[in-house]
């Protein structure tokens, strides 16, 4: 048998390599369109502390631009003044820990949903 190579690798071995994602970089530059990591607001995260977490995983893993898409149903009866201030004090603290800390600026936006439609789109 002869085994095939490109590159200098065998064209069998990329199913034997162990890569985690954030190795990889599959996700370098990528744009999350749907999160929960707005804190506090539906099912997603609960705390500040978990959605600042939530962040910094996201842009380690090469993440360029993260939407809060925080759920607005029936039975999740957010309102906008409280998704504003829920991002404000978001906003606050990455841009307080960014300076600090000299993380990357990734872009973090509470979009507008057609369910409230006087929130703007708001970024940090």
């Amino acid at each position: 048998l002869r085994r095939i190579t490109v590159f200098g690798m065998g064209i069998l071995d990329i199913f034997n390599r162990k890569t985690s994602l954030n190795q990889s970089g599959v996700l370098r530059g990528s744009k999350d369109s749907h999160s929960h990591i707005l804190f506090g607001v539906d099912d997603g995260i609960k705390t500040l502390e978990e959605s600042l977490e939530a962040l910094e995983l996201e842009e380690a893993m090469g993440f360029t631009e993260v939407w809060c898409t925080p759920h607005v149903m029936e039975d999740v009866p957010n309102r906008s003044e409280s998704l504003k201030a829920r991002f404000s004090e978001l906003k606050r603290l990455r841009q307080l820990l960014s300076t600090v800390f000299h993380l990357r600026s990734m872009k973090v936006s509470l979009w507008q949903l057609w369910a409230l439609p006087d929130v703007e789109n708001l970024h940090c």
